[in-house]
């Protein structure tokens, strides 16, 4: 197949298992899709933020009648590694729990591959809207988003929209250093320019602002950047500059 998603299990000397999440890197994810007989990562991530109903994870029934457990942690693979063979990893201590197993994408498809490379939250002063007079890196302010194409070496910043999701909020705060549950949100439309807390209208215009994601979403509260599923906005994609997303934390 050109693609696959599931519960990486692996096989000992005794028995088989799965492999806790922690600790894992792109490096040593990458080796593991090599392993499965695929060319590239896709993503990786704990089995606990995958949603079972997309049915490409190891089931809970299944776990639960073949009494399946965590039987290694800490696997590590340096740099230059080409096989599972150069990697090293130690046997699970103590209780793991199996919903932090590791769960892996993987491909064979070498199509463009975007990933997300930073998030800010950025404001101006109505009326200034050259380059250096956007203000980036406080807590409030429009969104900004940057993805870069890991094939072509594009890179790209713009707005993204606004969501409803708490878990995605937390964790643009967690991102921008701020550990704020609950922050406040809003569409930037309901922000006036006059008060100098967003990316101002003037400025999208005149710096030809585009939406760069037309969906974000982040697994939990508290999460890194690397674990929020994305889209790339199309041509000419626009939720309209007044519903993009605005933020206080």
């Amino acid at each position: 197949t050109r693609s696959s998603n599931g519960t990486v299990v692996l096989y000992g000397r005794r028995r088989m298992g799965l492999l806790g999440a922690e600790g894992v890197d792109d490096t040593t994810a990458e080796v593991l899709c090599r392993e499965a007989g695929y060319r590239y990562l896709v993503g990786y991530n704990a089995t606990k933020y995958v949603s079972s109903r997309a049915r490409d994870k190891l089931s809970c029934d299944t776990i639960q009648t073949q009494n399946v457990s965590v039987i290694f942690q800490d696997l590590h693979c340096p740099t230059n590694s080409t096989a599972l063979g150069n990697c090293s990893a130690t046997p699970a201590r103590g209780d793991w729990d199996i919903d932090n197993a590791l769960w892996l994408s993987c491909t064979n498809d070498r199509g463009p591959e975007w990933v997300l490379t930073n998030l800010t939250l950025a404001h101006n002063v109505a009326g200034h809207h050259e380059m250096r007079d956007l203000e980036t890196g406080n807590d409030y302010g429009t969104v900004l988003v940057s993805i870069k194409n890991t094939f072509t070496g594009e890179e790209r910043t713009g707005l993204t929209p606004y969501t409803t999701s708490g878990y995605t909020r937390s964790s643009m705060c967690y991102i921008m250093g701020n550990s704020n549950k609950y922050p406040n949100s809003k569409i930037t439309g309901q922000i006036s320019d006059s008060y100098n807390l967003k990316v101002s209208c003037g400025y999208i215009v005149a710096n030809e602002m585009r939406y760069v994601l037309s969906y974000l979403w982040c697994p939990g509260f508290y999460q890194k950047l690397s674990t929020c599923q994305f889209r790339v906005a199309h041509e000419g994609y626009s939720a309209g500059n007044d519903n993009a997303m605005w933020l206080a934390c």
